[in-house]
C-alpha cells in the first residue's frame, strides 16, 4: 500500500450499520463492528454511529463484545443528538463515566455528537456539547442559508455535516451543490464530515438500496469527495479564487474513470483535474475532511481492493 493511500483513507469510514439501506439490528451492527475492529482493515475504520436515544440498547448488545483489560482500546462512538442538548450532555458523560470505571462493561467512549440544524437558531444546540469538550457536527441543508449556517457552526466551535445521498433519488445533491458545500466549509475553516450515499469509491451508476428492483442513479464516490475536499482546503490555503476552486472541485466530483487515478508514496493524481502531495492530503484530513458515515464497511473495502489501493 502506498503512503498517499494510507494518508487519505486512515479512519475515514464511520460505521452506520443501524441506518438504511443496511438497517441492521443493534446486535448485528455491533457484532460486525467488533469483527471490523479486529480485522486487517481496521485502520480504515472510524466511529460506531448510534442515536443517543439507543444508548441503552447499545450497552446491552455490547456487553460481551467491547474490549476489556489492561491496555484495552475503547470503541470510539459518535452519537446522534436529540432536541435537548443539555440532557444529551449529561447522558454522554454518564455513559463515558460508566465505561471508564467499570471493567465489566468494556471500553467505549463517546467523543463526537451530531445534531440536525435546519435553521440558524438551531446552531445553538451545538454549544453545550462544545462547552463539554465534545466534538460536534451540525447537519446543515444545502440551501440559501448554507454560508450563514457554516459560519455560525464554526463560530460555535462546531463542524459541518453534509448529507450526500440516501435511499430516494432526491436525497442526492448535484455535484455543483456538493462543490458549493465543500468550498464554503473550506473557506469558512469549518471541519466537515459526510453521510449517506458513499458506499462506492468512484462516482457512477448504482442502485439506491440492496433490493434487486431498486432504482439506479449516479452516486458520488468517496474518493472523489475527499480528494475534492483536500483540493479545496489546499487551494483556499494558497489564496486561490473561490469561484475557480468551486469549478475545479465540481470537476473532481464528476470524474468517473478510475483508470486515470494514480496513487503512490508522494501524491494522488486524477486525470488533469487534481494532483495533491501527501503532506497536503494529511493536513486536509487532520484539519478539515474528517470522515464519512456508511452503513456498509465491506463495500468500500471491496472497491478499494479492486482498485489496488489496499
Amino acid at each position: 500500500m502506498t503512503r498517499a493511500a494510507r494518508t487519505l483513507l486512515t479512519g475515514l469510514i464511520d460505521y452506520a450499520g443501524l441506518f438504511p439501506p443496511a438497517g441492521l439490528s443493534m446486535d448485528e451492527a455491533v457484532e460486525r463492528y467488533g469483527v471490523f475492529c479486529s480485522g486487517p482493515q481496521a485502520w480504515l475504520l472510524g466511529r460506531f454511529v448510534v442515536p443517543l436515544d439507543h444508548l441503552e440498547r447499545f450497552e446491552t448488545a455490547t456487553t460481551r463484545i467491547l474490549p476489556r483489560g489492561a491496555g484495552a482500546v475503547p470503541w470510539p462512538v459518535s452519537v446522534l443528538g436529540s432536541a435537548d442538548p443539555s440532557r444529551d450532555v449529561a447522558r454522554v458523560h454518564a455513559f463515558n463515566d460508566r465505561h471508564a470505571g467499570r471493567a465489566d462493561l468494556g471500553a467505549a467512549h463517546i467523543d463526537v455528537v451530531e445534531v440536525k440544524t435546519a435553521r440558524l437558531a438551531d446552531i445553538t444546540r451545538a454549544r453545550p456539547f462544545v462547552a463539554a469538550g465534545l466534538t460536534c457536527f451540525c447537519e446543515v441543508p444545502i440551501d440559501d442559508q448554507l454560508e450563514a449556517l457554516v459560519n455560525a457552526a464554526r463560530a460555535a466551535g462546531a463542524g459541518v455535516k453534509v448529507r450526500t445521498g440516501g435511499v430516494v433519488l432526491d436525497a442526492f445533491p448535484s455535484s455543483a451543490a456538493l462543490a458549493h458545500v465543500i468550498v464554503t466549509c473550506a473557506a469558512g475553516r469549518a471541519r466537515m464530515k459526510a453521510t449517506a450515499g458513499l458506499h462506492h469509491a468512484v462516482r457512477g451508476p448504482h442502485r439506491l438500496t440492496y433490493d434487486a428492483e431498486s432504482t439506479t442513479t449516479i452516486t458520488p464516490g468517496f474518493l472523489n469527495l475527499f480528494l475534492a475536499a483536500a483540493f479545496a482546503w489546499d487551494a483556499i490555503s494558497r489564496g486561490h479564487d473561490p469561484q475557480q476552486i468551486r469549478e475545479d472541485v465540481e470537476r473532481i466530483l464528476d470524474l468517473d474513470d478510475p483508470r486515470l487515478l494514480v496513487v503512490d508514496d508522494q501524491r494522488v493524481a486524477w486525470a488533469d483535474a487534481v494532483a495533491l502531495r501527501v503532506d497536503r492530503i494529511e493536513l486536509a484530513r487532520r484539519r478539515f475532511a474528517v470522515a464519512f458515515g456508511s452503513c456498509s464497511f465491506e463495500e468500500p473495502i471491496e472497491e478499494l481492493q479492486a482498485l489496488g489501493w489496499i
